[in-house]
């Protein structure tokens, strides 16, 4: 397994991928992907199927989280494979999606997380898989707390 950045193709995705999310550029990002891209997110379960989805997503999380930055901590990458590991930062300012809860809004958060990609020939990517901390996340948003952690309903 190489621990090189890839190819020039692929890396310049896996940068652009990360930077589109502070730079709120929905193009950049949906530049990074085949148009039938599979990006299923492991936390939620949730799974986005080609651009217009993926646009959408993309388009509602930087309009709740209008200060949202994306930072690469490391990466690996070998043949048409690479992790990412990255971490988030902002504020919850609207709903979105399931987070939809007046009290975590104006609340401040930072998690980390992975992705693993596969790249098409052409150096998009054409499926993602993410983890993150959402534990991390609904503690920051005061959507759970140390009390309620363990109890059944």
């Amino acid at each position: 397994m190489s621990d090189g950045s890839g190819s020039e193709a692929q890396a310049g995705t896996i940068t652009a991928w990360i930077t589109s999310a502070t730079e709120k550029d929905v193009g950049k990002f949906l530049s990074c992907f085949t148009e039938d891209v599979v990006d299923e997110d492991v936390p939620t379960g949730r799974v986005l199927r080609g651009h217009g989805e993926l646009a959408a997503e993309f388009t509602a999380w930087v309009g709740a989280v209008p200060d949202c930055t994306r930072e690469e901590r490391s990466r690996l990458v070998s043949g048409d494979r690479a992790s990412v590991e990255w971490a988030v930062t902002g504020t919850l300012r609207h709903a979105f999606g399931k987070l939809d809860f007046p009290q975590a809004l104006g609340k401040s958060f930072a998690y980390p997380g992975v992705a693993f990609l596969e790249f098409a020939p052409d150096g998009r990517i054409r499926r993602v898989k993410t983890y993150w901390d959402l534990t991390r996340l609904l503690f920051q948003l005061g959507l759970l707390t140390a009390d309620s952690v363990g109890r059944t309903a």
